[in-house]
């Protein structure tokens, strides 16, 4: 008995080193992640001249190339408004405001209606991609 627990407790410990270096399912990056390139780290690729070769700034990550589709509260309206247009008949624009996300993002809350007086929320982040429509909780 002792001698099945020491070959488990072997098996446990060899086939956790085998996933910690990333080997264990299906090599260096097995969800072909823009990091992974045969170093250590969560998806193998922060070997140790990770950040001198600027990867954090060749894989997307540098923002600051990206420019915002959507820079005003009318441009947010108009967004919104393709989406009522397209899958909610029915619902009027009632008023929109700029806030700023805490990653200092410009984003936009517009409020609309249904025909039955309810109200609802949609979010229009800078590059125009419109999510909701939820229940604006603040109106009740």
């Amino acid at each position: 008995m002792k001698k099945i627990l020491v070959g488990a407790l072997a098996i446990l410990v060899l086939g956790t080193f085998a996933f910690a270096q990333n080997q264990g399912i299906g090599g260096n990056n097995p969800c072909n992640c823009p990091i992974g390139d045969n170093g250590y780290g969560m998806m193998g690729g922060m070997d140790k001249h990770y950040f001198k070769k600027g990867k954090m700034h060749d894989n997307g990550y540098n923002q600051q190339n990206i420019t915002p589709t959507v820079n005003t509260v009318e441009e947010a309206k108009a967004k919104v408004q393709e989406v009522i247009n397209t899958s909610f008949k029915g619902y009027k624009i009632v008023n929109a405001e700029e806030f700023n996300t805490p990653k200092g993002f410009k984003a936009y809350n517009v409020t609309t209606t249904d025909a039955g007086g309810n109200q609802f929320q949609f979010h229009v982040n800078q590059f125009g991609n419109v999510k909701g429509p939820w229940i604006n909780i603040q109106a009740k």
